[in-house]
């Protein structure tokens, strides 16, 4: 039979037709070094404003209480200024950024800064309160001076009042009771304190009054942050969605998941779509085109397909969208999963799906019992071999809101990391998402509870180390 078979020789490759260029995918080393990179020109913004302000006090500034709490107040300022920037910066999630760093380091730079930006802004009011109040002045009268006797201070406190509705509507507890769309709105006033407050700090502050190329490169910043979030937020999707030309091909029942939008185009290999993917996505209707929320999209056969949750508040109108409608989406973002390409019943959807499967791990998987939390379901799959966890990857997430989207994706990271570290669920909650990681714990035990149960060989050698044949 070997005889029978023909070799057949090699193409050669210059009569092979040449395709598209494959994009590299990056190395963990490709992002150390561009996530080292952001954090090193950061730093230089943070340095190059503080130098300034080192420059701009007066000597001396320490020896008297007033100009010290001036001088701290107005480093707070500037500090969480630049922090307040750069999470509307991430907010925006641009392109370039996303490739350099990850997703999932975006949203954890995101939840790190945040309080911070709060807490320093908060710091500077009550020093600039506290500097009005020397002498027989109380604090109340003294935050009621500084708020109507100065010029441009009133639409500065209305700013520092929306931070802190922003700030408070974040915190877990309250935010967990809000709709998707009230916290959306009241999450877009965070654009608005910003500039609020610009106004006061060109005219009022140390670091800016009667120094022109300061102030000018102070509202290059802020413009800058504004013309990345409107291209990022604005102008692209729209444009992508003009050109690719987004059409509502199909809505259908897609049994318990929910609703399966079938999206038709353009090029639509463009957007450079990946398995595992999500999108904020609107639907140019007259009452759902201010509706946007993050889905999974999943390339399939040449359209894109979008997964909307059966939990969706706007789920039965978008299942009675006719076909035609035309689509806005952000995105894809995350990082796409190979091995779901073309998996057209598979579960594992959303930004959850960005974490990588380990390479080279051996195995049978074995899947965990579903455990609810209130934005959705958690589901575990384990891949054991010889009683030692080779790979973790969950099948079910909470993906519902795109907040819990995110929040589930760094819960599965984390939590998958720890897991393969320690080979046990006796590891730490993801901090901010307990109940997610409970759930996520529970059914990763359940699936290594089956895998201890099923009929497996015993990977062990036939006999110890001095030759004599094991029990």
């Amino acid at each position: 039979m070997t005889d029978r078979i023909r070799k057949v020789p090699p193409p050669d490759p210059a009569e092979v037709p040449a395709g598209p260029p494959v994009p590299r995918t990056p190395t963990d080393a490709d992002r150390r070094r561009r996530t080292d990179s952001t954090l090193a020109g950061s730093c230089a913004v943070l340095g190059a404003v503080t130098a300034h302000w080192w420059n701009t006090m007066p000597r001396r500034w320490w020896t008297s209480t007033p100009t010290l709490w001036v001088a701290l107040g107005d480093l707070a300022a500037l500090w969480g200024t630049v922090l307040l920037l750069a999470l509307v910066l991430l907010a925006a999630r641009p392109a370039w950024l996303e490739r350099a760093v990850g997703h999932e380091t975006m949203i954890g730079w995101h939840r790190r800064i945040a309080p911070w930006g709060v807490v320093l802004i908060t710091v500077h009011v009550l020093a600039a309160i506290g500097v009005t109040a020397i002498g027989e002045t109380t604090f109340p009268e003294a935050a009621w001076t500084l708020a109507v006797d100065y010029p441009d201070m009133l639409p500065a406190c209305a700013g520092f009042v929306l931070l802190l509705v922003v700030a408070i509507t974040s915190w877990h507890r309250i935010r967990d009771r809000l709709r998707e769309e009230t916290w959306w709105v009241v999450h877009l006033y965070s654009y608005l304190a910003i500039g609020l407050s610009l106004l006061h700090e060109l005219s009022l502050g140390n670091s800016f009054t009667g120094r022109s190329l300061a102030s000018r490169l102070w509202l290059g910043l802020h413009l800058g942050v504004l013309a990345v979030v409107a291209h990022s937020r604005l102008a692209l999707p729209v444009l992508r969605s003009l050109r690719h030309d987004l059409r509502l091909r199909a809505a259908l029942p897609d049994g318990p998941r929910g609703v399966r939008v079938a999206v038709t185009g353009r090029d639509l290999e463009g957007l450079r779509p990946g398995p595992g993917q999500f999108a904020l996505v609107r639907f140019c209707r007259r009452d759902l085109w201010w509706y946007a929320r993050s889905h999974p999209v999943t390339p399939v056969d040449g359209t894109l397909r979008i997964t909307v949750s059966r939990k969706d508040p706007r789920a039965r109108e978008i299942l009675a969208l006719r076909p035609g409608t035309r689509i806005v989406l952000e995105g894809p973002y995350g990082v796409g999963d190979p091995d779901a390409a073309g998996n057209e019943g598979s579960d594992v959807l959303g930004a959850w799906r960005s974490v990588p499967a380990v390479p080279g791990a051996t195995g049978e998987w074995h899947a965990g019992d579903p455990q609810a939390v209130r934005w959705g379901e958690v589901r575990v799959r384990a891949r054991v071999d010889g009683g030692r966890i080779t790979d973790v990857r969950a099948v079910g997430m909470p993906d519902l809101e795109s907040c819990s989207a995110r929040l589930s994706a760094r819960v599965a990271l984390i939590l998958r990391e720890a897991v393969l570290r320690s080979q046990s669920t006796d590891v730490d909650m993801v901090s901010g998402a307990t109940h997610t990681s409970r759930a996520y714990l529970r059914s990763l035990q359940s699936a290594l509870d089956s895998a201890s149960r099923a009929p497996h060989a015993d990977p062990r050698p036939a006999t110890w180390p001095d030759g004599s044949l094991r029990p």
